[in-house]
């Protein structure tokens, strides 16, 4: 999916498509999954986009094998947040490809939290 951040038109064909590839979870569900009830602190680590009435948490940010918040996440909410970015933002640019990441989306290599922090950087960090 390619969705620059300044395409609104796109926007409700670009959640629907990360939905369906990576699941759009509820609080509850997100609790479920981690063990844990979803607070202040917990939440502060996630990505969560609200989507109609609902705050909704993108699946992508979980190993769901192990139960828990892929680490690099904290990383890219602190980058996100340094350059005043949305979450919603955050999100597009993940599951867009870049230059940074030789035209691959950053969401495929959130196991390389080194390369996709490094890759995020350039991305929001660059001044025109």
């Amino acid at each position: 999916m390619d969705l620059p951040e300044h395409k609104p038109q796109a926007t409700g064909t670009a959640w629907n498509e990360i939905e369906a590839e990576f699941g759009l979870l509820t609080g509850g569900e997100v609790a479920r999954l981690l063990g844990v009830r979803l607070e202040g602190h917990d939440a502060a680590q996630l990505i969560s986009v609200h989507r109609g009435d609902a705050l909704l948490y993108p699946g992508f940010q979980f190993d769901l094998d192990e139960g828990k918040t892929l680490p690099v996440m904290a990383g890219l909410l602190e980058v996100a947040g340094k350059y005043g970015k949305t979450q919603e933002g955050l999100t597009h640019w993940l599951c867009s490809r870049t230059g940074q990441l030789i035209n691959e989306r950053p969401v495929d290599h959130l196991h390389e939290p080194e390369r996709v922090l490094e890759a995020a950087e350039n991305h929001y960090g660059v001044e025109w």
